[in-house]
């Protein structure tokens, strides 16, 4: 097998990618979920089928690209949702990249966020354990990974046009 299936199943995912990203900073999509299954699964198996039709690739490529590019999308279907809602770990990394290199501390914390303390000790824990987070004179800093996450979860939201830090 060559390398053919990558570029069709990862190219196509791409270019999809792309244009939905592109079609949510420039419209607001009411029916969020129909679209993106229609955008990402419909479309391309009708594409998919036409490229069978038109003999374009040998069907075996054609099938494996078939295959990773539904692999990717279900994905990221199945992603969108968690990335589009308010997620306790990501404000509190917002809360401390806001707070600049001085970090935070747990309490700080607890108060921007209005829960209790066990929780967020609990969110701060895993957050330490994936590395993302890390504790230097009692406040807790972002790591190099939680700064990338973060401004990545930033540029993303921003750019599909959804508030940041908020749900």
């Amino acid at each position: 097998m060559t390398a053919v299936p990558f570029f069709i199943g990862g190219l196509l995912f791409l270019l999809l990618f792309s244009a939905h990203l592109a079609i949510w900073r420039l419209w607001k999509v009411k029916k969020e979920i129909f679209f993106l299954v229609a955008h990402f699964l419909f479309v391309p198996f009708f594409l998919f089928l036409c490229g069978d039709r038109l003999g374009l690739w040998p069907r075996h490529e054609l099938c494996a690209g078939a295959l990773l590019y539904f692999s990717l999308a279900v994905v990221y279907l199945q992603t969108y949702p968690a990335l589009k809602a308010d997620i306790p770990s990501f404000r509190i990394l917002l809360l401390i990249q806001a707070s600049g290199s001085q970090g935070l501390q747990v309490r700080d914390i607890c108060e921007a966020l209005g829960r209790g303390g066990s929780f967020h000790v609990r969110k701060m824990e895993e957050l330490q354990n994936d590395v993302f987070v890390s504790r230097r004179n009692g406040n807790w800093e972002l790591t190099l990974a939680g700064k990338i996450l973060t401004d990545f979860f930033i540029a993303y939201r921003r750019f599909l046009g959804f508030e940041i830090g908020k749900g």
